[in-house]
């Protein structure tokens, strides 16, 4: 395709499917061949995204300059299912600090009839009324239906206390506790024996003391008493 503009710049448009228009849904391929092998430039579209845009910010722009020997740059142009209308491709370009920029613009229209396969089919959008011709034909069709109001919902069940946990039954003792706790009892019985025998020793010691002790006394009397009488 041939663009409008100065020094011979072209646009070729090619969809993947290989016709030269802008379908929705699809990624089309660029080239763009300038005058001069030098050419440094600047491209925008006005609609879809380039494939090597120069920031990811601003995916409808490039700035470059050619390396190719025929002059020429390219890239894809991607155009989305829900674009419409008008897209133009505006390069500017110059080939040295001493020349002046160039322009060349090339405008197509998307075309819906070449549209992708899973393009969906653009909606229309018509003009608001007071009244759609359905309601005038059928008055009630148009009207929505009541909401029936949600059930209510019941309350959920009050959960049942657990149940008391009865206590764990106690474990009888073995035979060897059972010999281990006679042999225990046996020894406290020795000990209380072995304690009541000593005191019933040092209370027959205590009173066989207090009766030698009154003997003596009663003999020393005795002699006093005789010796007082003489």
């Amino acid at each position: 395709m041939e663009s409008m503009g100065d020094r011979s710049a072209t646009f070729a448009v090619t969809s993947a499917s290989g016709q030269a228009a802008l379908c929705p849904g699809q990624t089309h391929s660029l080239r763009v061949v300038f005058p001069s092998p030098d050419a440094e430039f600047f491209l925008t579209t006005s609609q879809g995204t380039f494939g090597k845009p120069y920031t990811a910010a601003c995916p409808n722009q490039i700035a470059a300059w050619l390396t190719s020997a025929d002059n020429s740059y390219t890239d894809t142009v991607a155009i989305t299912c829900d674009m419409t209308g008008a897209v133009q491709l505006l390069v500017s370009w110059s080939e040295s600090k001493r020349d002046s920029y160039h322009q060349a613009t090339l405008t197509m229209n998307v075309d819906p009839s070449c549209a992708a396969a899973e393009s969906p089919i653009p909606i229309l959008h018509l003009p608001s009324a007071r009244h759609s011709p359905l309601e005038s034909v059928h008055p009630q069709a148009s009207k929505q239906p009541i909401e029936s109001p949600s059930p209510i919902q019941s309350p959920s069940p009050v959960q049942s206390p657990s149940p008391i946990q009865s206590p764990r039954p106690l474990r009888p003792p073995s035979p060897r506790e059972e010999e281990e706790e006679e042999d225990d009892d046996k020894d406290d019985e020795e000990v209380r024996n072995r304690s009541t025998d000593d005191d019933d020793k040092e209370d027959k010691e205590d009173r066989e003391d207090r009766s030698r002790d009154d003997d003596d006394d009663s003999d020393k009397d005795d002699e006093d008493h005789k010796h007082r009488s003489m």
